[in-house]
């Protein structure tokens, strides 16, 4: 298998990061959310009464880009936000 990040042939799956990672990606890859909590952290209740719903190709969409980076949580919404 290979890294979802770097490439590196020597990966496995990391359950606590829900993706395939070398060791050294995974020592620096932050713990991942669930998709259902991770839509709910990015698009809060609020924000989606003011603003609509969020197509679900989107909620994917941005998931897999929150999943294939070192981010924790916190740190890619602020990312993406800012």
């Amino acid at each position: 298998m290979y890294c979802r990040i770097c490439g590196a042939e020597d990966a496995r799956w990391y359950a606590s990061k829900r993706t395939i990672l070398c060791k050294e990606c995974a020592s620096e890859t932050a713990d991942k959310v669930s998709f259902d909590k991770f839509c709910k952290a990015m698009w809060p209740a609020k924000m989606r009464a003011k603003h609509g719903e969020v197509s679900p190709m989107i909620e994917r969409d941005f998931y897999s880009d929150y999943i294939a980076g070192t981010s924790n949580l916190r740190d890619y919404i602020a990312d993406v936000r800012s």
